[in-house]
């Protein structure tokens, strides 16, 4: 376990060296630097799954709270990577409650993780401009409350997690609290509609 993070913090660092000296463009050598992130990223995953499945060194919470780390860091380096970094962290985060296993006194907690991880995901598109982060947040966000929902916890939380995600997806790619979309509102379509 201790040289697959090792190998993986190794790629990591090999990525962000790389990057820092050549810079990460679309020529067929600057690709490297997202390549060597993203090996170690995938590697950092494997490993802690793996110590967890494989090995039983780690318990669930320390897994997951691994994990967890992990897909933040990803996230961070699609901040200056790219959009496949980002995607890796925003799924890597999703599916990592689901991945340890193991029960929970307060799956609750859960549903307020998941809107975490959409909030994350809508200020990537704000300050990157990749909107499909948002809509894989969004979808895979609503996916797991889903989920959770029908594994019987408590619907008050998804209802919660619901109006979060609603309005962090309409206020933070915009970068304001009253949203000015271009366009009808609802409420005057639903107005002509009655008129006619």
């Amino acid at each position: 376990m201790i040289g697959a993070l090792g190998l993986g913090a190794a790629f990591v660092t090999l990525g962000e060296l790389v990057r820092r000296r050549y810079g990460d463009e679309e020529d067929s050598i600057n690709v490297l630097p997202s390549t060597f992130s993203g090996a170690g990223i995938v590697t950092l995953y494997t490993a802690f799954l793996s110590a967890r499945h494989l090995y039983d060194l780690l318990p669930s919470d320390l897994t997951l709270l691994a994990l967890v780390g992990v897909a933040g860091l990803s996230i961070v380096l699609g901040w200056f990577y790219g959009p496949f970094l980002a995607a890796v962290g925003v799924i890597g985060a999703l599916v990592s409650p689901f991945v340890v296993g193991g029960s929970s006194d307060a799956p609750h907690l859960l549903f307020y993780y998941f809107a975490l991880i959409v909030v994350m995901a809508l200020a990537i598109d704000a300050i990157r401009r990749w909107a499909w982060v948002s809509v894989l947040a969004l979808i895979g966000g609503f996916f797991a409350t889903w989920m959770l929902l029908i594994s019987g916890a408590e619907a008050v939380h998804a209802l919660v997690f619901g109006f979060i995600a609603s309005v962090a997806a309409t206020a933070i790619p915009v970068l304001r609290i009253w949203p000015n979309h271009q366009g009808s509102m609802l409420t005057d379509v639903i107005h002509r509609l009655r008129g006619k």
